[in-house]
């Protein structure tokens, strides 16, 4: 019953909520992390609800949300039949993110379904699928001259593309120190 209101107080919200481009609504955020507990929801539906943001750019970061709350909640089910949906490739790639984040959280969770039935996996993955000691595609190093000797100071939208570019190579490093 109090997840029943709580959903209803969140839907009289998004309503009144600011939607923006690559900027996710509060509330909207918010029902996808209670929606979950409802353990008789549709999974269809909540991707319906989720793809009505893609104009927006930010349905990989809701179907993350979800797809963190599926597994903390133990409704793995849900994460197979997500699987299922017509996600696009940075939605797959969220929830896959995901997968391997509650791997490494939960070494007792086989999750090398989810990672084997892809060919195109994060570098998270493919590190969680290193360590594991499966074999995983060792991905090309990049170019030295792609890597600045400075960094000018950039806005937001900039760092975060510097950060991941960063970040990616750490992950690739990580799994070439591994493949020896």
């Amino acid at each position: 019953m109090v997840v029943e209101e709580i959903n209803e107080i969140l839907i009289e919200r998004l309503s009144r909520q600011e939607y923006r481009q690559n900027s996710i609504p509060s509330a909207t955020a918010a029902l996808l992390n209670v929606l979950p507990y409802d353990r008789t929801h549709k999974t269809e539906n909540i991707y319906k609800y989720i793809i009505q943001f893609r104009d927006l750019n930010i349905t990989q970061f809701l179907f993350g949300i979800y797809s963190r709350q599926l597994f903390a909640l133990g409704q793995k089910e849900k994460i197979t039949k997500l699987f299922e949906l017509d996600l696009t490739g940075t939605e797959k790639q969220a929830v896959l993110v995901e997968c391997a984040r509650y791997g490494f959280k939960n070494k007792g969770d086989d999750i090398s379904t989810y990672l084997n039935s892809s060919p195109d996996l994060p570098l998270i993955c493919s590190l969680f699928k290193a360590i594991k000691g499966s074999q995983f595609d060792l991905p090309l190093l990049p170019e030295y001259d792609i890597f600045p000797d400075k960094i000018r100071e950039h806005d937001s939208e900039e760092r975060v593309k510097w950060k991941g570019l960063y970040y990616d190579n750490f992950l690739i490093g990580i799994l070439y120190g591994i493949a020896g």
